[in-house]
């Protein structure tokens, strides 16, 4: 019975990473998917003033 307590904490602390690991992918792609070009942020476009 007391061979299973160290596999048992070591494998949860693999779930607990893979879980964060899924979260900030979550994170990421909702961050990706809400960004707004700068192109559509910046007057008139995104094309700089060209001195003459």
């Amino acid at each position: 019975m007391g061979d299973t307590g160290p596999v048992e904490g070591g494998r949860g602390e693999q779930i607990q990473q893979a879980e964060r690991e899924a979260a900030r992918r979550r994170i990421l792609a909702q961050a990706e998917a809400e960004r707004i070009p700068a192109e559509e942020t910046t007057p008139g476009g995104a094309r700089p003033a060209v001195a003459s």
